[in-house]
């Protein structure tokens, strides 16, 4: 008799086999809005050494049940995504350069999935989503969109920081990134100091990266230079280094989602100057990366992998 298995010496309910009864009756749409879960995903994430190896024993036991849901839940995740249609951009990055989509109007049209996708329904709970199964997506996609052809196509261009007296001259670069076609960029690139007849020595490729972003920052972006900005951006992410541009949390949104994340705080209304800018970065940082995994990202968590502040 079930009921007998389920009394104690005392005649009280066990509270295991009630609690498992429970855990199965579970509404998961009702367990994902959990006013906990965030902090519990947060934890889960910092106590973990990597991927998925993360110390289950260190949850509180009345976080045990959602935890493996929120593990269970993210495992099954992983291999649907690839699937998915996340984002639907006037031209999408793909392996043979870029694919315009007939359906939409013009290449820079940019649009949420539908409302009855599963692409939205993912959207909605992404923060739910562990970061490495982002970043491991994005990574994956980056691989396929390299340009893998042999001979001269296959070398990384190169670009030269000219330097006078400590100064970075910005503009040069800027005026060798558009000389380059981004087919060509896909396969990173390789900075080297100095004029033309001090020789061609690479150097360290993060040190330049930093440079670069340090000048980006002290003069500021534009909407003359944004574009290219968003290049370098994505040169960035594509070679696995850092790039601390110092833009608002709204524009990190915006590269992301480009939705209504730039709207003022205060009511005062929608900041147009601000979303030409965003738009023109990602327009840059969508030549040299596939975009459609980038809705997977909260403005906080591109800010924080393109920054440097997670491995």
């Amino acid at each position: 008799n079930n009921n007998n298995n389920n009394n104690n010496n005392n005649g009280t309910i066990d509270s295991n086999s009630n609690d498992n009864n429970n855990f199965n009756r579970l509404d998961i749409s009702q367990v994902l809005k959990h006013e906990d879960i965030h902090a519990i995903i947060e934890k889960l994430i910092s106590s973990s050494s990597e991927p998925w190896f993360i110390p289950y024993e260190s949850v509180e036991d009345e976080y045990k049940q959602l935890a493996a849901l929120l593990l269970v839940l993210n495992y099954k995740l992983e291999p649907l995504l690839p699937l998915v249609e996340l984002w639907r951009d006037g031209c999408a990055l793909s392996a043979s350069g870029y694919t315009p989509r007939v359906s939409l109007n013009g290449l820079n049209t940019s649009a949420p999935p539908p409302q009855w996708s599963c692409g939205q329904a993912i959207l909605q709970f992404r923060t739910l989503i562990f970061p490495w199964t982002k970043y491991h997506l994005l990574l994956s996609l980056i691989e396929q969109t390299s340009t893998t052809s042999s001979g001269p196509a296959s070398i990384p261009p190169t670009i030269r920081l000219a330097l006078s007296h400590g100064n970075l001259n910005l503009e040069s670069i800027f005026r060798q990134l558009r000389s380059i076609k981004t087919v060509l960029l896909r396969n990173g690139v390789e900075f080297v100091v100095g004029r033309p007849g001090d020789g061609n020595e690479p150097q360290a490729q993060d040190s330049c990266f930093d440079i670069i972003v340090t000048e980006i920052n002290k003069r500021g972006i534009n909407l003359r230079n944004a574009i290219c900005v968003g290049i370098l951006l994505g040169l960035a992410i594509r070679t696995g280094n850092s790039f601390s541009l110092n833009i608002s949390l709204k524009v990190w949104e915006y590269l992301c989602q480009p939705v209504d994340s730039l709207a003022n705080g205060d009511g005062t209304g929608y900041d147009y100057r601000l979303e030409k800018l965003a738009f023109s970065i990602r327009q840059g940082l969508l030549c040299i990366i596939p975009g459609q995994v980038l809705p997977l990202f909260t403005g906080k968590e591109f800010r924080d992998l393109v920054c440097g502040s997670v491995n």
